[in-house]
C-alpha cells in the first residue's frame, strides 16, 4: 500500500486528495475528529496545534491554532455541515489569514481498502485561482509530514 498522499485536480476549483492509512475506518475517524488526538499528529513544520475545538455532528463548531517560531500563530475555524461515522464527514474551514481566498468546503470520505482505509477528500475553493495558489504551496508536504505523525499514532 502507497503511503503518501496524491493529489490532483477535481475541477477549476476543487483539489482532490487520497491517501490510505493501515487502520479501520473507526481508528481513522477517531484520529481526525477527537480533540483529544488531532493535536497528537496534525502538525508539521513546526507548528505544532496548540488549540483544538472539533464537534463531530451536524453544526458542530471546528477550531484550530498552530504555534510556530516566535509565538506566531495559524489558525481555521469552521463548521460540520454532515457527519456520518466513521465514513464521511462534511464540513467548512475559513483560515484566519485568509490565504485560501474565502472559505473551503472540505468531504472527508473513509474507504474500506485491503490492509486499512483510504482517506479520499476534496477541497472546494471559492475561484480556480485560489486552488492553484494552494495547489502551489507547501500545504501538500505539510499534510504529508502530518499524515506521517498519524502513521506512527495509527501503528502505536
Amino acid at each position: 500500500m502507497a503511503d503518501e498522499i496524491q493529489i490532483g485536480p477535481g475541477s477549476a476549483t476543487r483539489l482532490e486528495f487520497r491517501r490510505p492509512f493501515a487502520a479501520t475506518p473507526d481508528q481513522l475517524w477517531a484520529a481526525l475528529t477527537s480533540p483529544a488526538l488531532l493535536p497528537a499528529w496534525l502538525f508539521a513544520m513546526g507548528w505544532p496545534m496548540t488549540e483544538c475545538v472539533f464537534e463531530p455532528h451536524k453544526g458542530g463548531l471546528i477550531r484550530q491554532v498552530w504555534t510556530g517560531p516566535e509565538g506566531r500563530t495559524r489558525g481555521l475555524t469552521g463548521r460540520v455541515i454532515l457527519a456520518e461515522p466513521p465514513h464521511r464527514l462534511i464540513h467548512s474551514e475559513l483560515y484566519d489569514e485568509d490565504w485560501t481566498g474565502g472559505e473551503t468546503l472540505v468531504t472527508l470520505q473513509l474507504l474500506p481498502v485491503e490492509g486499512g482505509t483510504e482517506l479520499a477528500m476534496s477541497v472546494d475553493y471559492a475561484t480556480p485561482e485560489a486552488r492553484d495558489a494552494v495547489a502551489a504551496s507547501a500545504m501538500a508536504a505539510e499534510m504529508e509530514e502530518a499524515y506521517r505523525h498519524l502513521d506512527r499514532m495509527l501503528a502505536a
